[in-house]
């Protein structure tokens, strides 16, 4: 099924040929969500399911999928398992605070490398980029067409605090070159601009600097005590004192999108975190009015 179905495009092993490369779409090997992806694919890929692929075969390449092309397991370099919900304790405050943070529209461009995972791409002069990428969906799967954190810019905060250091993409794939100055309603692709930036209409579009990752493994949200101390960590939160990161909230281009992101390829709503933006900003002025406390679990 898999070479009748997906080898012409996506060549053995799933390393991409002319289509994107399949090898850390690890989530496929469950056939629930092999399904959606077979049933709306991104053009110019075919619909193949249902109708030209049944049930009991779409299993079967998620079986092969899962063995040959993601090689899950123990001592793999992937897990197959879907990724587990954010936990967090603390106050009412900080929970709806770190609701937030978790939902897949902020934390899909939070990531950890996937320092298992082989380099992308092997060029001619044997320069790689780590497996280090934004997410995607609901399901928070890794974004499709090996898109990567790649090259960093200098980037100052808007609270004069210093410099961080976002992810612009590798030379090949720079994230603007998909991500216009706007949510695109034919492609559903996202975008948006920076207000403050030296021109206020040019896309702005990156993935948030390698120290703010708030995942512990790929896929897997930090626990709120973890996410909450990394969170308050001038290290690592670009400098930033509360006061600081709740101007972030309310003013960061990318945080504001998260609360009017468009639409999906399909045409469906992307949804929104589980508060609205005004809720946010009064959680975390109320955590800030607790002392900031972080949860023990």
């Amino acid at each position: 099924m898999f070479v009748a179905n997906c080898v012409t495009c996506h060549e053995f092993g799933g390393g991409g040929g002319s289509s994107p490369p399949l090898a850390r779409q690890s989530q496929l090997a469950d056939p629930e969500l092999l399904k959606p992806f077979l049933a709306n694919p991104a053009p110019p890929m075919p619909r193949l399911y249902p109708g030209l692929l049944d049930d009991e075969e779409v299993a079967s390449i998620a079986d092969y999928l899962k063995t040959d092309v993601f090689h899950c397991g123990a001592d793999e370099p992937q897990s197959c398992q879907p990724p587990p919900q954010p936990t967090t304790g603390g106050t009412p405050a900080w929970q709806a605070v770190y609701s937030v943070l978790t939902s897949p529209r902020c934390i899909n461009c939070h990531p950890v490398s996937s320092l298992e995972l082989p380099p992308f791409p092997t060029s001619v002069d044997n320069s790689t980029y780590p497996q280090d990428y934004p997410r995607q969906g609901d399901d928070r799967h890794p974004h499709y067409y090996g898109v990567l954190r790649g090259d960093v810019f200098d980037f100052p905060t808007a609270e004069g605090t210093g410099i961080v250091q976002p992810g612009m993409g590798p030379p090949f794939e720079r994230c603007t070159f998909c991500h216009e100055n706007h949510n695109n309603p034919i492609t559903g692709i996202p975008g948006t601009t920076n207000p403050e930036g030296p021109d206020p209409t040019a896309p702005f579009w990156a993935l948030a600097p390698a120290m703010m990752a708030w995942e512990s493994a790929p896929g897997v949200p930090l626990h709120g005590a973890t996410l909450c101390a990394n969170l308050k960590n001038k290290k690592l939160n670009g400098n930033r004192e509360l006061g600081d990161l709740l101007h972030h909230l309310e003013t960061e281009p990318l945080v504001l999108w998260s609360y009017h992101p468009g639409t999906r390829p399909n045409g469906q709503p992307r949804t929104t975190p589980p508060i609205s933006h005004d809720g946010l900003i009064q959680a975390f002025q109320q955590w800030m009015a607790e002392g900031a406390p972080c949860p023990n679990s």
